[in-house]
């Protein structure tokens, strides 16, 4: 629901499921059973370990890949060690295809990255860092969660029920700079934004020495280039 939601403009697009399981979860039948997702989506039994079953799934024309683990699962190494696999498999058999992958654990991060994942997401790390940081700032799990899920169709309009709404109509979205921004400084390039827009913009996406980094709101210290990347709510 969230890949398809109107904001993402991804309606084009197709998404083709391959799982272990010979068939879906009760909750993904009835979603599957839906008009639209049925002309959309694709479920098919099979694993990324095997060569047919990537070209049944048609892995060499892909945009990108994901994939998941299972948060709840009771060996979260192993769980970790299948996806590292399943990285490995896709990085010989589609090089060119973008791999996002999640790991449970933080100390697999370096194994996933060697696999051949393009991006990893540590679901461990990410939790921790929540409530560590919910503990300093109260509220601060929900505020990260609604900025990074797309609503539509929300009520209240009276009170805090309009405030919370509006609140939770804001999202976070990724966009290259426009060319007039470059050369201005990143507080600059900010308030121009705000202005025209009414969105505000955070952080910026650079590379340093190579490596990429997100730097949250560096002021007047940062000068925007051509093909920045700049983050916006």
């Amino acid at each position: 629901r969230e890949f398809y939601h109107r904001d993402n403009e991804l309606q084009d697009h197709k998404v083709v499921i391959l799982s272990s399981s010979p068939e879906p979860s009760t909750a993904l039948a009835a979603l599957l059973s839906v008009p639209f997702y049925e002309a959309h989506v694709t479920y098919l039994h099979g694993s990324p370990l095997n060569a047919s079953d990537l070209v049944r799934a048609k892995a060499a024309t892909a945009t990108a890949i994901f994939l998941t683990v299972d948060q709840l699962a009771a060996a979260a190494n192993r769980e970790d060690s299948s996806v590292i696999l399943k990285a490995i498999a896709l990085s010989e058999y589609v090089p060119h295809v973008r791999v996002y992958t999640q790991t449970l654990h933080r100390r697999n991060i370096g194994h996933m990255a060697a696999a051949g994942a393009d991006v990893i997401l540590c679901v461990d790390e990410i939790k921790m860092g929540l409530l560590a940081q919910s503990c300093l700032a109260p509220g601060l799990c929900t505020l990260i969660t609604n900025l990074v899920r797309s609503y539509s169709d929300v009520g209240g309009t009276a009170g805090w029920t309009h405030e919370y709404t509006y609140g939770i109509s804001q999202e976070v979205y990724v966009e290259v700079a426009a060319p007039r921004l470059s050369g201005l400084t990143f507080a600059a390039a900010a308030a121009a934004i705000y202005a025209e827009l009414s969105a505000i913009t955070f952080a910026v996406f650079v590379y340093v020495r190579g490596q990429p980094q997100v730097w949250l709101n560096p002021g007047h210290d940062y000068v925007i280039a051509a093909g920045d990347r700049l983050f916006i709510i």
